[in-house]
């Protein structure tokens, strides 16, 4: 079983809620953070500058998610597009960026 712990959840100042949208600052590598953001009402998810894609889908699962429908890039260096491919390919969702 996935634990919070092995995936260091972050602490509430991590944690961005806009309205119904929830956005988790996901500490990926060293120095960089994925951008995952929920929006309940709608079942949609974004993933922001995924460098790791297993990284996203271990937070997926944490947080019972089976999908990604929009990935977006805020520059092309590979820690943050690394992981994009495969979560294209699993998901089938649109890329920004």
């Amino acid at each position: 079983m996935l634990s919070k712990s092995a995936l260091k959840m972050p602490t509430k100042h991590h944690i961005l809620v806009l309205g119904e949208v929830e956005c988790w600052q996901v500490h990926a590598r060293t120095t960089n953070y994925i951008y995952i953001l929920f929006s309940h009402s709608h079942g949609r998810v974004a993933v922001v500058d995924p460098g790791d894609a297993q990284i996203v889908l271990d937070w997926l699962k944490l947080c019972n998610y089976q999908r990604v429908d929009d990935i977006f890039v805020t520059h092309h260096h590979a820690d943050h597009t690394a992981g994009i491919a495969e979560l294209k390919e699993l998901f089938q969702c649109n890329v920004y960026g």
